[in-house]
């Protein structure tokens, strides 16, 4: 199997880039498996912002076509991300208005909606701050509408599951911390 995985948090000490590094780790254990991560925020292929020309058309993204042979190669992606305002942040939202895009992942076709990545699968993996009811009763639920039916719905990614770590503030210990990398060696294990 092929696996991108997404990580959207500039700092790279932060616990997201360990929960990237933990699925990279426990997937490289069958050696049928191919992973690559793409860090949003280091990575060579990073994009600017979406713009528009002065005919309302998308500028063109020199790594676009890079990055889209990378999902296309990817039977899942696992985004790894923290929740900011509600959704991920910024640089994600941005990976999506570049790269999902209309002609590569979906495209209308006589008024019917064509979708053309249905045969790949996506998981999230998340932190938040929230305690636990606010997450799950202000959190969870827009978000995952969002994503499960905003964002890759309309493409035809079908979306496994959200995996959330809530409670990072104050900063959870160690202890605490592996336990939930645990957790996650254990989904692809």
């Amino acid at each position: 199997m092929n696996y991108l995985i997404v990580v959207a948090h500039p700092n790279q000490n932060w616990f997201v880039h360990r929960i990237a590094k933990t699925i990279q780790q426990t997937l490289q254990k069958n050696p049928d498996n191919s992973i690559e991560i793409l860090d949003l925020y280091r990575s060579p292929l990073r994009q600017n912002f979406l713009e528009l020309d002065e005919n309302n058309r998308f500028v063109d993204e020199p790594s676009r076509e890079a990055i889209q042979q990378k999902i296309s190669r990817a039977h899942e992606i696992i985004f790894a991300f923290p929740v900011w305002w509600i959704d991920a942040p910024a640089i994600l939202k941005n990976f999506f208005d570049q790269n999902i895009t209309a002609g590569f992942a979906y495209k209308y076709i006589d008024g019917k909606l064509n979708k053309f990545l249905t045969e790949k699968k996506a998981r999230l993996f998340i932190t938040t701050w929230a305690p636990k009811f606010i997450y799950y009763m202000g959190i969870f639920l827009p978000l995952y509408l969002s994503w499960a039916f905003g964002r890759l719905w309309y493409c035809g990614i079908k979306l496994q599951w959200i995996t959330a770590f809530n409670k990072m503030a104050p900063s959870p210990s160690e202890e605490q911390r592996q336990e939930w990398l645990s957790t996650v060696e254990k989904i692809y294990s």
